[in-house]
C-alpha cells in the first residue's frame, strides 16, 4: 500500500437556482488534504473549526467506507487538513471532506474502485448528489439517482463567468436549512423550477446568457431558506440591480452567489456593503470553475 497522498479538493456550490439538489457546480477555492499511514489515527487543521478531529470526522470515516467495501480493516492515518473552504456555509465543505476521504482511501487500495463507484459510495454517506459529484469530476454537473444508482453528466460552458460567493460570519448547518422545507410543493413551482432548469442547461450549452438568466430563479427552496438568512433579498437585489445575470443561494447556504459576465469586484463590494448597514460581517470571494474536480498533487 502506498504510505502517503496530498489532496487538492474543490469548494463546490449546489441547486444554482433552479436546479435543486440536481445541478452543483466546481469552484477554484480548495481545502488540501494531506494523508500518510500512523500508528495511530489523528486529524489536524490549520484553522480552529467546528468538527471532528477524531475517527467520527467525515474524511476518516468515507476512508473507513472503502476498506469495508474491500472487507479489510482501516489502517490509523495522519490526517492534515488546510482549510480554505469554510464550514456550515453553503460551499461543500462537508463533501470535501468526503471525496478526499473516498479517493484517499481508493489510492491506498490500489485504485480499486471507478469514479463512479466512489460517487455512488459519497452519494451514500452525504445523501445527495449535487455537491459531491461536481467535487469529484469538476465542471458543472447535472445528476441524478435512478434505481439507488447517481447518473451524473457533465455540462460544458466556454463562457468565461465570474462568481461573486459572499460569505457571511454566521453559520447555517444544512440539517437546519433542510428543516424549514416544506413536506409539499404546488404544481406551479415544480413546473417554475423544471421549465428554468432545461434553460439554464441549455444556457450553459449554448452560451446564452439570456437562458442562465431565465435558469437561475428558483421557487422550491430559496423562499423557505431565505427567512433564515437576514438580508437575503436585499444581498440578491443589490446583485441584480448592479450587473449580475443572477444571484441565488448557495447550496443551503448561508452564501449567496451571484453569476457575473463584468465587474465582479464591483458587485461584491455592493453586496458586501449592504450586509454591513443590515448589521452583518462578510467577506467575498470571486471564483471560476473548476473543471479538473479533485486531484492528487
Amino acid at each position: 500500500m502506498d504510505k502517503s497522498i496530498k489532496l487538492k479538493v474543490p469548494a463546490t456550490t449546489a441547486n444554482v437556482g433552479s436546479g435543486f439538489d440536481v445541478m452543483g457546480i466546481a469552484l477554484n477555492l480548495y481545502n488540501f488534504i494531506e494523508i500518510k499511514e500512523s500508528n495511530k489515527t489523528t486529524i489536524n487543521f490549520d484553522k480552529n473549526i467546528k468538527v471532528s478531529s477524531g475517527k467520527n470526522n467525515l474524511i476518516y470515516k468515507s476512508i473507513e467506507r472503502i476498506f469495508n467495501e474491500q472487507n479489510l480493516k482501516t489502517p490509523d492515518f495522519e490526517i492534515n487538513v488546510s482549510i480554505n473552504i469554510p464550514t456550515s456555509r453553503g460551499l461543500g465543505s462537508s463533501s470535501s471532506a468526503i471525496i478526499g476521504g473516498l479517493v484517499a482511501a481508493n489510492y491506498f487500495c490500489g485504485q480499486k474502485f471507478s469514479k463512479n463507484e466512489i460517487l455512488n459510495f459519497a452519494n451514500d454517506i452525504e445523501g445527495h448528489p449535487d455537491n459531491v459529484a461536481p467535487c469529484l469530476l469538476g465542471g458543472i454537473v447535472s445528476s441524478v439517482v435512478e434505481n439507488k444508482k447517481v447518473f451524473s453528466c457533465n455540462i460544458n460552458t466556454d463562457l468565461d463567468l465570474s462568481f461573486v460567493v459572499i460569505i457571511p460570519e454566521f453559520e447555517l448547518p444544512t440539517s437546519e436549512s433542510r428543516k424549514v422545507l416544506p413536506k409539499t410543493i404546488n404544481f406551479s413551482d415544480a413546473i417554475f423550477n423544471m421549465s428554468r432548469l432545461s434553460f439554464l442547461i441549455n444556457g450553459f450549452y449554448k452560451n446564452d446568457l439570456k437562458m442562465i438568466e431565465i435558469g437561475l430563479k428558483d421557487r422550491l427552496h430559496e423562499q423557505y431558506r431565505g427567512k433564515l438568512i437576514k438580508g437575503f433579498d436585499e444581498i440578491k437585489n443589490i446583485a441584480l440591480e448592479n450587473g449580475a445575470i443572477g444571484s441565488v443561494l448557495s447550496g443551503a447556504g448561508p452564501t449567496i452567489l451571484a453569476v457575473c459576465r463584468n465587474n465582479p469586484d464591483e458587485i461584491g463590494n455592493f453586496m458586501k456593503n449592504k450586509w454591513i448597514e443590515l448589521g452583518v460581517k462578510s467577506d467575498y470571494k470571486i471564483l471560476k470553475i473548476d473543471y479538473e474536480g479533485i486531484k492528487i498533487i
